[in-house]
């Protein structure tokens, strides 16, 4: 892609995420980059404590079942995603001189108050499964100088 002339891919970059699974050692190595994910199923066993009375016999009486076992999956987080909601992604951004703000305070639609806006944030720590913005318009990490790049991520891999 770097080679053909006809795509501009100076701003270009991807996230990824890989997962290998050691099965001898029960043991799973996760590598990420950016806000790809990873989730593992985990097989929660229960048991389903209601009895069930079977009314099919030929006397009309009720004989209760034994309880029955069933199965549920649990949702376990493998990887954290690297954007500006973190704490300690949106602090090392910051030190390399980056600045962070939304679409709309980048394009002058929201007023921009650089401590209002660190408070919320910090306020704003994201975790797996939370909503991230109810209106959609994340913080960006964007160059020192200029109107780009803008990513919703923090890390890339790619120019």
């Amino acid at each position: 892609m770097h080679r053909c002339k006809e795509i501009d891919d100076v701003l270009s970059g991807t996230t990824a995420i890989s997962c290998y699974i050691q099965g001898r050692r029960n043991k799973i190595t996760v590598c990420n980059v950016g806000d790809s994910r990873a989730v593992l199923g985990q097989i929660q066993h229960t048991v389903n404590l209601e009895l069930n009375y079977d009314t099919t016999d030929n006397n009309n009486s009720t004989t209760p079942h034994e309880p029955s076992p069933s199965s549920t999956y649990k949702a376990i987080p493998l990887s954290r995603d690297q954007t500006p909601y973190r704490t300690d992604e949106r602090n090392r951004v910051l030190r390399q001189g980056a600045r962070i703000l939304s679409l709309d305070q980048m394009e002058g639609l929201v007023l921009y108050d650089e401590a209002e806006t660190m408070r919320t944030m910090e306020e704003k720590e994201v975790k797996l499964g939370e909503e991230i913005e109810a209106d959609g318009d994340p913080p960006r990490a964007w160059s020192p100088d200029g109107e780009y790049p803008g990513t919703a991520f923090t890390r890339s891999i790619g120019r």
